[in-house]
């Protein structure tokens, strides 16, 4: 790593890491098996020489694995998996996907020198091919994004937008996934309103310095912007609790979005619909509803973990005596909006 050394932020894989600022070095050899994530502060390119390994079979674990590309050429995701137990391929620092059950598949090549995240559903073997002939390598364009995007970190959250939640849009508009604090932490161009997309929402970078995505548990919120309207519209979405992931953002998580409806009810940030009172409160937090029924009541600590959820029809009365001094937020959800309320309890 020397050629890089005055580039070099951290170097890591799951369980090892080398971060020469913080002098943290618990690696022992460099293993050509497995795969790393390395940051660096500014574009550069690290030389690797030796001869390539005569065994190009690596070993998969049930679960994520980092694995590298034992191949000199580009390597078709389709031909080398082909009847393996694979969920999904991903870029670490990337949004390209490769998830056959969903018929996803912007990611249809390996590139030699990259290392990709893959979940198995089971133990396996992988064998990569020698180079054979030409290989056309994969070009991906970027359109102009509507909004100011952070830059993509090394973890993710990938989050399946059916086609059918799709149907109501239109091919072109722009779909974000935002933090508490309003970072777009990641988007979707929607390409084809019948076909599956998926959303990769980005971790926070605790080495940076600066919030530039996702913290653990945090509530992921989503933006629409309508190139029709040139508008921007916050949405409601409803998860398919077969995934094991939701609404809040985890380390390498999966969700799936069962729903998304436009909240048009125009009521701005300072016009709630919903009142809570008293506030800060301390036994007893009374939620008035007016006419509004059949509404999900949640309730999140600060760190963003889902404490309680709950139907509620009409005026509520909340007992908190099981909950701890401290700032929660209470997430109201009805047909037509969807709401925030930051509550302090005494």
């Amino acid at each position: 790593l020397q050629p890089i050394f005055t580039e070099l932020v951290v170097i890591q894989d799951f369980t090892d890491i080398y971060w020469p600022e913080g002098s943290v070095n618990t690696f022992g050899a460099w293993n050509t098996k497995s795969g790393y994530k390395i940051k660096v502060n500014e574009s550069t390119s690290l030389v690797i020489q030796g001869f390539m390994p005569e065994n190009n079979t690596i070993e998969l674990e049930e679960g994520w694995n980092l694995i590298p590309v034992l191949s000199q050429c580009p390597v078709n995701i389709a031909e080398v998996f082909a009847g393996e137990e694979i969920e999904m391929i991903k870029e670490p620092g990337g949004s390209l996907i490769f998830w056959p059950s969903q018929n996803i598949t912007t990611l249809n090549q390996l590139l030699p020198g990259k290392a990709y995240m893959l979940k198995a559903n089971s133990s396996a073997q992988v064998t990569f091919p020698d180079c054979s002939g030409n290989v056309k390598v994969q070009v991906h364009t970027n359109s102009e994004v509507p909004w100011q995007v952070v830059e993509p970190t090394g973890s993710s959250h990938v989050i399946l937008l059916p086609g059918s939640v799709l149907e109501n849009f239109d091919n072109g508009d722009f779909i974000g996934a935002f933090t508490t604090g309003g970072l777009c932490a990641g988007y979707v161009e929607i390409e084809n309103t019948s076909a599956n997309h998926v959303l990769v929402a980005f971790a926070n970078d605790t080495l940076s310095g600066i919030a530039d995505g996702f913290e653990a548990s945090e509530i992921m919120n989503f933006k629409l912007f309508s190139q029709a309207d040139q508008q921007e519209f916050e949405l409601i979405a409803g998860f398919d609790e077969s995934f094991p992931g939701e609404n809040v953002f985890v380390n390498e998580g999966i969700s799936g979005i069962l729903s998304l409806e436009l909240q048009t009810s125009g009521i701005t940030s300072d016009e709630k619909i919903v009142r809570l009172f008293p506030n800060p409160a301390k036994n007893y937090l009374q939620i008035a509803t007016g006419n509004h029924r059949d509404l999900t009541l949640n309730i999140f600590s600060a760190e963003g973990q889902l404490l309680h959820k709950e139907v509620i029809n009409g005026d509520t009365r909340v007992n908190l005596s099981s909950f701890t001094r401290g700032v929660y937020y209470f997430r109201i959800e009805g047909v037509s909006f969807s709401e925030v309320h930051k509550v302090v309890i005494h």
